[in-house]
């Protein structure tokens, strides 16, 4: 069958029970979790159910609404731009949308309060849709601002709205700004990409000249205000001053809305935040952190290792390495020192966070403490720190996957149990359920963010939970997985997945015996080497194991068993 995949055997166990896992772990640039989907609803906090979890995405807007993204039910890996809007109970709000178009984003006006329960969509409400062509952009009342067929529209910067060739993932080329209340449009300047943002102007945007990054200003009706002449731009800060890169790798600076260069060059800038920025340079072999006002004069002197911004008026900062943190004030006045064996710190509503740990090897652990640096709780046991609304939510432990999430209160009382919780307001709380089943869609669609790395890992150990592989017919593996993918090597082959670089791959063989599965097996390529693990005989069950959450993410561990008695080969 394939001379030239080598069977590397391995220690026993790992390669005839965990064939899997042992292929993830040496092709370790591949994720596992992109082809399993949650489905999102939303409860209240007594757990009552608001809107089921039936739908691909819930997107809390302003004034009370909610914008509900429906599943594609051919591939509810894809996005089906096609969706409704419903108030805080609920209750669908009545659209006029054109014919053949379907909800795809809402864009409220920029002045809509937050108001809960509100029974109509405020007027100035603009509805970007979806057609066969593209998308587009109307009014609560049907009326086209833009025809539906472009590629991706984004998010509007002073009624402006760039429209961009691309996809709404991977926007190219800025075509033109419109105007939303005049409807003009202003051509972009050739080749400029602009990012998704909110914010006032100018507008930073970027070109592609001599095959370098440079980048400049426009006014959100798409003028040009300052040609592009950086190696990287910021957006202004309101005190009129914004942080640029003169060229690449040679530190940072501010220009005024004139494009003009008003500061000194350091090596590393931040932005303006009431009216102090943090700033670092390198003095005698050293770098240190200072803070300067918008007159670059230094209010705190760059002397500190560690500088970060908390809050206005509180600082975070470590004079050299080893010292303990302290809570400054922008004059360098000591307000409270942070918890000792502090590592790193960073503000949430309720206070600072503090991780810590003793010495390398120890346990970590994290603090919060409020503004003032009294302790208000310990993250020992998992418990979370960050409440929003007055709720947290904390991983449970289970032993198997998929992993349980509970909602808890102020008080460490579980409220709810499940897949996942987002609170969004007091009252009003996203809820996920994982669905783990096999669809025939994602499969023969293995990238449904149009441009992500194919990744059908978890899609074969669903296929394997949901049906019994051995004896399975060829007619029904073809109808389920597709035709061979690699014609004419005798067994069929399908894709798993493909490494970040294209020199590593995953794939799964099939071979017949009188057109009914005989064997199967995981074959891989990592770099020069081919392999192929041995022969499974025997129908399998996938245990995803236990996930754990730390501080680089989630670990995910993946292992078959069989489905009965018979022995791998």
């Amino acid at each position: 069958m394939n001379d030239d995949l080598t069977v590397r055997k391995g220690p026993a166990i790992m390669r005839q029970i965990y064939p899997l896992l042992f292929a993830i772990l040496c092709n370790a640039g591949t994720a596992i979790s992109a082809t399993a989907y949650n489905t999102v609803g939303v409860i209240d906090r007594a757990g009552k159910t608001i809107v089921p979890c039936e739908y691909y995405r819930v997107e809390r807007l302003a004034n009370g609404f909610f914008y509900l993204a429906k599943i594609d039910k051919n591939n509810p890996l894809r996005f089906s731009y096609d969706g409704l809007v419903v108030d805080g109970d609920g209750k669908p709000i009545p659209l006029n949308l054109p014919v053949e178009c379907t909800l795809s984003k809402v864009h409220l006006p920029s002045s809509t309060t937050d108001k809960e329960n509100a029974k109509k969509l405020p007027l100035g409400t603009i509805l970007e849709i979806h057609g066969p062509d593209g998308f587009g952009l109307c009014r609560l009342d049907g009326t086209l601002i833009l025809e539906p067929k472009y590629d991706a529209i984004g998010t509007p910067i002073q009624g402006c709205f760039p429209v961009s060739k691309g996809n709404p993932f991977n926007r190219t080329t800025l075509l033109f700004m419109l105007n939303s209340k005049t409807g003009k449009r202003v051509d972009a300047p050739s080749n400029a990409r602009i990012n998704d943002t909110n914010h006032s102007a100018p507008v930073p945007f970027v070109v592609i000249r001599s095959g370098r990054e440079v980048w400049g200003y426009m006014a959100p009706s798409g003028k040009v205000l300052i040609e592009p002449a950086f190696a990287h731009a910021n957006e202004f800060a309101a005190n009129g001053l914004a942080r640029v890169s003169l060229k690449t790798g040679v530190g940072n600076a501010y220009i005024d809305k004139r494009g003009k260069v008003v500061s000194p060059t350091y090596a590393l800038a931040g932005d303006f935040f009431d009216n102090l920025a943090i700033v670092e340079i390198l003095h005698e072999k050293k770098y240190r952190k200072g803070l300067i006002n918008r007159k670059f004069k230094y209010v705190l002197a760059p002397e500190y290792v560690h500088l970060q911004r908390l809050f206005e008026g509180i600082y975070a900062a470590q004079k050299n390495g080893g010292d303990e943190w302290k809570a400054i004030s922008p004059s360098g006045k000591l307000l409270f020192s942070l918890p000792k064996d502090t590592k790193r710190v960073y503000p949430i509503s309720a206070g600072i966070i503090c991780g810590t740990q003793s010495q390398p090897g120890q346990p970590k652990r994290s603090l919060l403490v409020d503004r003032t640096g009294r302790l208000v709780r310990s993250g020992e046991n998992n418990r979370p720190l960050d409440f929003k609304f007055g709720l947290a939510v904390a991983p449970k432990e289970v032993e198997k996957s998929p992993l349980q999430w509970e909602l808890v209160d102020e008080n460490g009382h579980v409220l709810q149990t499940s897949q996942f919780f987002s609170a969004v307001s007091a009252d009003r709380i996203l809820k996920y359920v994982r669905n783990d089943h096999f669809v025939a869609a994602a499969w023969n669609d293995p990238s449904p963010m149009n441009g992500a790395t194919m990744n059908r890992v978890d899609q074969f150990a669903n296929f394997l939970n949901d049906y019994d592989l051995i004896a399975m017919s060829r007619v029904q593996v073809e109808q389920l997985l597709g035709p061979s993918e690699r014609p004419g090597q005798g067994a069929n082959f399908y894709w798993i997945s493909h490494g970040m670089c294209g020199n590593s791959w995953i794939g799964i063989e099939i071979e017949f015996d009188q057109n009914l599965v005989a064997r199967w097996r995981e074959v891989w390529k990592s770099g020069d080497d081919c392999c192929g693990a041995p022969w499974v005989t025997t129908n399998m069950l996938v245990d995803r194991g236990k996930e754990n959450i730390g501080w680089l993410g989630i670990e995910a561990s993946m292992q078959l068993y069989p489905k009965n008695k018979d022995s791998l080969q």
